[in-house]
C-alpha cells in the first residue's frame, strides 16, 4: 500500500488513492506527532502501539547545495 503525503498551508494530508485518511497539523519542531484516535483498535505493547510511524519531521536538517558541474566532473563527464 502506497499513500501521498502533502503539506497545505499548515496541515499535512495523508491520501490513499483519492481519498484524504488523515489530516494532521504541522508540527513547529521535530518528533512524532499522532492524531487523536489514530491507533484506536491495535495492539498495545508494553504501553505503546506496537506501529510506530515511518515518517518523521526533523526541522533542523540542512541540505547542502552544489553545481552540478561538481558531480559531473566526478563522473568524468563535461569539461
Amino acid at each position: 500500500m502506497m499513500v501521498t503525503v502533502r503539506q497545505v498551508a499548515n496541515f499535512v494530508e495523508i491520501w490513499l488513492d483519492d481519498q484524504r485518511i488523515a489530516l494532521h497539523e504541522k508540527s513547529s519542531g521535530s518528533g512524532y506527532i499522532k492524531l487523536k484516535g489514530q491507533y484506536d483498535g491495535l495492539a498495545v505493547v508494553g504501553g505503546a502501539t506496537s506501529s510506530l510511524p515511518l515518517a518523521k519531521q526533523n526541522s533542523d536538517t540542512e541540505v547542502e547545495q552544489r553545481p552540478l558541474a561538481i558531480y559531473e566532473r566526478l563522473a568524468g563527464v563535461g569539461a
